[in-house]
């Protein structure tokens, strides 16, 4: 399984090499080095902004969540409209900003619509650079503890050789370089969706298997963990109040609006009625729902079989 692990990182560290040594023909300029203003259609934008918000929160975090507390995040996948809001409330906004000046940075969209207000333009900067540090150790952090995890190897020595590669071909190809990576990641995301929605029936051999499972397996040890399995888990609030669960679903819609990575897409697009953006956006929450459903109820059943 290691060694599965290993080709598999290998292969998508060469791969985003690869992309970032082609992109770098396109990173023509301070607008595209920076920005990638203007240079792509719907289906890739689509897919690196699904990517962006679907990161180490998503594939590390949400698994958790739903381990602990079952079906809770099951609404989650409801936040997948929250990209179609951000587009109907700035998505043209910002594109049109592209063609009203040169437009590399989220700085020079403030610039253009405010008329270059120095201290507007330095309080969003700070607020970006304190956004972009959370978000690029919470990434850090995610992928280092579960690759740690899986391999056996430091997290130190598992940022170092990722994050490395990331600065590698960002440093190459910029912007450009990291939206079509994103986009490949996105892609990837999906074909594993599809893959683990085999998987768990294949696997388990059904939902009511499963539940079965659930509910009647008691505690589970495994790790040094300890988790108390219950009908609970199974309810359409999981274990916790129904308010709780709610917010997940208005939570994505707040976050992809003021997101930087999804609002530094909106003008890369090239001049696409933005109606087309729609899809590859909206496939991120069905594509995560099925893809975090299916890993914790494969985990789960793998880990009831063990016990017994």
């Amino acid at each position: 399984m290691k060694i599965l692990i290993i080709l598999f990182a290998v292969f998508m560290i060469v791969a985003s090499m690869l992309i970032g040594w082609f992109a770098q023909r396109r990173a023509q300029g301070v607008q595209a080095f920076f920005g990638g203003t203007a240079l792509f259609g719907p289906v890739v934008i689509g897919l690196s902004s699904m990517a962006a918000v679907a990161s180490a929160f998503a594939v590390v975090g949400v698994p958790g969540l739903i381990y602990a507390s079952g079906n809770t995040m099951g609404l989650w996948m409801m936040g997948a409209g929250a990209f179609c809001m951000s587009y109907i409330i700035l998505g043209k906004k910002m594109r049109a900003m592209a063609e009203v000046g040169p437009v590399a940075t989220l700085g020079d969209v403030i610039d253009l619509r405010f008329g270059k207000n120095r201290y507007l333009k330095l309080v969003t900067s700070l607020t970006l650079f304190i956004g972009c540090i959370a978000y690029l150790a919470s990434q850090i952090k995610g992928v280092s503890e579960m690759f740690a995890h899986l391999m056996g190897w430091s997290p130190m020595t598992i940022g170092i050789i990722v994050f490395g590669s990331l600065i590698a071909y960002m440093v190459i190809s910029g912007e450009v370089g990291g939206l079509l990576t994103q986009a490949f990641q996105g892609m990837v995301m999906v074909v594993a969706a599809v893959i683990l929605f085999f998987s768990l029936f294949w696997i388990t051999g059904g939902m009511s298997e499963v539940t079965e499972a659930v509910a009647h397996a008691g505690a589970v040890s495994g790790g040094g963990y300890t988790k108390e399995m219950s009908p609970d888990l199974l309810n359409a609030w999981g274990t916790l109040p129904g308010a709780v669960v709610l917010s997940f679903v208005f939570i994505p819609f707040l976050g992809v609006l003021g997101q930087p990575s999804v609002l530094t897409r909106m003008y890369s697009l090239k001049k696409t009625p933005l109606r087309y953006i729609s899809l590859p956006c909206g496939a991120r929450d069905p594509t995560c729902a099925w893809l975090l459903f299916a890993y914790s109820r494969v985990t789960e059943r793998c880990t009831l079989w063990q016990k017994g």
